[in-house]
């Protein structure tokens, strides 16, 4: 410690190359949680897509997530058992982040926005270290990088290699996650105001991404674009009652209970931002913060778990790392609630995991109960308050089921089976999805393991 402080002053390199410890600290969790960091939600999907289709799984044209997929490909190719396929999986995600803390720090040499992406990672970490697979989480650093690229060149020196990758990254970034769009906004207008990014680099940026961004909106190529986008339209149907709306006091909740860290860190900035009279930073970030959570909060008003929102608040991080690192001194207060950060950040990783190992568990139960069949159950069944998306249960259980047992099984809720009691559907020799089924002859027998090469299915109404 006496050689990193010295005069109350932090050395910005000594600090970067620290932030490899937490990073190399979330790969140690990602192999131990690889468990939980795959039998969720959209990860198991993605998983089973790739090792029935044997390519990347890339869901409403948004590529970005081919990056993090890389490790999982090979693996797959090189057909590697699925417990690997799984671990590096959840290991990618964790390079994806400090491969990116890397280049920002060592090649462009910019270690201030690399530490801003270190603290990214850990501010409200939570829920998203399981469910992780969000291309809003994975298009922020990338942004990021591209503004530091911006900001260590000069434009007229950009090679045309240089402009082809930066073309290539702001098309991946605009079709990444309708919200980026917000991040984009803050560090544009933050890093002019702090004189980081001068105005004809500002609308080159801005230009780049943009242009992309507003095609992909007024020529989406999937659907699911449009209706969250169309969410909007609740700041209109909801207005004058912001206030008294049950997302709003989810908030409240979370924040108080979960988020403390995010919460000092805000007040910090404030502080610190008066008395340096930095007044229209912190007046850039308090609208965007605020504005961002209005309009989240609004939107989404109908979403009853934090583990959704959890996904939505990843800007917020953003906001706040910025305004930390480029607002508070370089002194021993400031690295003591960077370690702050980091810690609180781990204890809520490891609180957050009880979710995730309770399905986990419960799937457990209900596959050694019944022999280590497939199921069908009637969604009337469902248990509530612990699978939250149910079209993901069969690939969760196949997942688990494969990788534990050796054996595959797999158990989906069906409406149908509400409806009509006595209905006995033909459910034999395919693999049932809520949106889709996957006839036998064409799943990979490596990953999917049948007794006597068929499936059948159990029904419990």
């Amino acid at each position: 410690m006496k050689a990193l402080v010295s005069n109350q002053q932090l050395d910005e390199k000594k600090i970067y190359y620290l932030g490899f410890l937490p990073y190399i600290l979330l790969i140690v969790f990602s192999i131990v949680f690889y468990k939980e960091r795959t039998i969720v939600f959209d990860n198991a999907y993605y998983i089973f897509d790739m090792v029935q289709s044997g390519n990347f799984c890339i869901e409403r044209n948004r590529f970005i997530s081919i990056i993090p997929q890389i490790f999982s490909y090979l693996f797959i190719k090189l057909n590697a058992p699925i417990k690997w396929v799984a671990i590096s999986f959840s290991i990618g995600y964790c390079l994806y982040s400090i491969t990116i803390y890397t280049i920002i720090g060592q090649y462009f040499k910019n270690y201030k926005n690399a530490i801003c992406l270190l603290l990214y990672d850990f501010l409200l970490v939570s829920y998203t270290f399981y469910w992780n697979v969000s291309e809003l989480n994975l298009a922020i650093p990338l942004l990021l990088l591209l503004i530091t690229w911006i900001q260590s060149r000069p434009l007229s020196g950009l090679s045309w290699i240089e402009y082809l990758i930066i073309l290539t990254m702001s098309v991946t970034i605009a079709y990444a996650h309708p919200l980026i769009i917000f991040p984009l906004a803050f560090l544009l207008i933050y890093f002019y105001l702090n004189q980081s990014l001068p105005i004809k680099k500002v609308g080159f940026v801005l230009f780049s991404i943009l242009i992309f961004y507003i095609f992909n909106r007024i020529f989406p190529l999937d659907n699911y674009e449009s209706g969250k986008i169309s969410a909007l339209k609740n700041i209109v149907h909801l207005f004058p009652h912001y206030i008294d709306i049950s997302s709003n006091r989810l908030l409240i909740y979370d924040w108080m209970t979960h988020y403390q860290a995010a919460i000092i860190a805000w007040i910090a900035i404030m502080i610190f931002s008066i008395r340096q009279k930095k007044y229209e930073q912190l007046l850039v970030l308090n609208i965007f913060i605020l504005g961002y959570l209005l309009m989240t909060n609004i939107s989404f008003s109908d979403i009853q778990h934090s583990i959704f929102f959890s996904i939505l608040y990843l800007p917020l991080a953003l906001f706040l790392s910025i305004a930390l690192v480029y607002i508070l001194p370089n002194s021993k207060k400031t690295l003591i609630l960077f370690l702050f950060i980091f810690l609180f950040g781990f204890y809520r990783i490891n609180y957050f995991k009880k979710l995730f190992s309770d399905r986990i568990q419960w799937y457990t139960e209900v596959i050694k109960e019944n022999h280590y069949s497939n199921i069908a159950i009637a969604s009337k069944l469902e248990p509530p308050h612990l699978l939250y998306l149910n079209w993901c249960v069969p690939f969760e259980t196949w997942l688990l089921s494969t990788m534990d047992y050796g054996q595959t099984s797999s158990i989906i809720f069906l409406e149908q089976l509400n409806e009509q009691p006595q209905l006995s559907p033909d459910l034999s020799n395919q693999f049932l999805g809520v949106w889709a089924n996957y006839p036998l002859n064409s799943l990979p027998k490596k990953y999917f393991k049948y007794k006597d090469n068929k499936i059948s299915y159990v029904v419990i109404r």
